[in-house]
């Protein structure tokens, strides 16, 4: 399940924190990703399980106004056997974009 923490990429995206994590838990953000449907999203956070480390990865999304974002994903590895969290993941505007 996913939570929205962060407020900087709901403005880009022309969502608000509700709504990312109503598209994000419902499977709906995925159309905004060029390719459409491609799930960066679940195999950087797999592969950060999986591996047990950071992982990042570039990818490109359909913004609010209807311009290709290049953003960054970073996924941290959470070494916590008390916590039912294994990664969070973090998306940004890659720089220059």
């Amino acid at each position: 399940m996913f939570e929205v923490v962060a407020h900087g990429l709901e403005k880009v995206m022309g969502l608000n924190r509700k709504d990312m994590e109503d598209e994000l838990n419902s499977g709906r953000f995925y159309k905004r990703l060029i390719p459409k449907n491609e799930s960066v999203l679940w195999k950087i956070a797999l592969k950060c399980v999986d591996s047990r480390q950071n992982a990042s990865r570039e990818f490109r999304m359909v913004g609010a106004s209807g311009e290709a974002l290049h953003l960054v994903v970073d996924a941290d590895y959470v070494d916590d056997p008390m916590s039912d969290v294994k990664c969070i993941l973090s998306m940004r505007r890659e720089n220059g974009n």
